[in-house]
């Protein structure tokens, strides 16, 4: 685009205002990014610990939220930044309505560099911008004006030293690191924009450590232990284990609700009255390399040893074995241990009574299946 084109005859000024739907765009894109891991993480469904350290990731994504909106609120409904013939208007922050008038004697300092692929002007001004004039040791601040898709940066040059009769000029490049001038912004910015691969490598690397390091760091299932996961098929949660047994047969025989107790990994609920006390407990298994079902079969063949369960019970999930057991001071009354597993999720059931043997395995065995049927696969 040429300066003639950017300067129509009569005009007086270059708005360097985007579009409105580029600005809500991208405005809505950023919030997308910026919420896209904090809803992964509740896709996990951490546990304990994990469930508060999801909530302080949450609270700088809620202020960078924040802060995105009311960016875009500014630029739809605040006048936009201008070179003029009286010199620049500019915004001190994002996130403030208002502009600053500098003079073209004042702005001692241009040039334009890149953040990304967008190209940004920059403006160090002499004395005081706002409300507040700058420490004599305080280091050097520029400010930066994010130039539209219609002014592209060759032209802003030619169209400053128009505006100005020819008293300001930008720069070819801005300061000197390497001199050793103390710079605000802490970090060299780009001359030439960003290349497309880099990009796509910035963001690939960014994507890998959400999708793999989330579930490590929230104790959740990896990728390839999730449902989405191409031939997998495995629960990602666990249901109340109570609802196996109140309401049921366990609650008419105990005389009581259940009270349950979980975290990310383990869920029990037993209901207890008198001599009778009905237990279950279910186990959630997410091998972040492996497979899941493999961990949950193993988890099974241990607790169906150490129960001494070693009669199969079809019919009931994938696997399951049922076996006579006694817990604490019930001692020598009846009890059985049932042991079964679907997919990734181990189930035991424990009934310790002084009731009839033949009631106490019906018991078991359908609340081992129910329990098992409220495990949702995927």
């Amino acid at each position: 685009m040429d300066i003639e084109q950017v300067l129509r005859p009569n005009a007086v000024e270059v708005v360097l205002a985007f579009p409105r739907w580029r600005t809500v765009l991208s405005a809505v894109l950023a919030l997308i990014l910026a919420a896209a891991p904090i809803a992964y993480g509740v896709y996990l469904s951490p546990g304990g610990y994990a469930w508060v350290l999801l909530a302080v990731i949450t609270v700088p994504v809620l202020v960078y939220a924040g802060f995105v909106i009311r960016g875009a609120m500014v630029r739809l409904t605040g006048p936009p930044p201008a070179l003029t013939t009286e010199g620049i208007r500019l915004r001190t922050r994002s996130w403030h309505k208002r502009l600053v008038d500098v003079s073209w004697a004042r702005a001692t300092m241009m040039w334009i560099d890149y953040s990304g692929r967008q190209p940004m002007l920059n403006v160090v001004p002499t004395g005081r911008i706002g409300r507040r004039a700058p420490r004599p040791d305080a280091p050097i601040r520029p400010y930066r004006i994010a130039l539209p898709p219609k002014v592209r940066p060759d032209t802003i040059g030619e169209a400053v030293r128009t505006l100005s009769d020819g008293s300001a000029d930008v720069l070819d490049r801005g300061f000197d690191h390497d001199a050793g001038t103390q710079i605000a912004v802490g970090k060299r910015r780009r001359e030439t924009p960003m290349p497309w691969w880099q990009y796509a490598v910035r963001y690939a690397v960014w994507l890998a450590i959400i999708v793999l390091g989330y579930p490590l760091l929230l104790s959740g299932p990896p990728p390839w232990n999730q449902p989405w996961w191409p031939g997998t098929n495995v629960a990602i949660r666990l249901p109340d284990p109570c609802k196996a047994i109140t309401g049921g047969e366990g609650t008419e025989v105990s005389g009581l609700p259940g009270t349950s107790t979980s975290d990310a990994s383990s869920a029990v609920c037993t209901v207890a009255a008198g001599t009778s006390e009905l237990t279950v407990t279910y186990r959630l298994h997410h091998r972040f390399f492996g497979s899941s079902v493999a961990e949950a079969a193993e988890d099974a063949d241990d607790a169906k040893f150490q129960a001494d369960a070693d009669e199969k019970l079809p019919g009931i999930g994938d696997e399951a074995w049922i076996g006579t057991a006694a817990y604490g001071n019930r001692r020598g009354g009846a009890g059985l241990h049932v042991v079964a597993r679907k997919a990734n999720v181990v189930v035991e059931v424990r009934y310790a009574s002084r009731d009839d043997t033949a009631k106490v395995r019906t018991l078991v065995t359908e609340t081992a299946r129910k329990a098992l049927s409220q495990v949702a696969i995927h």
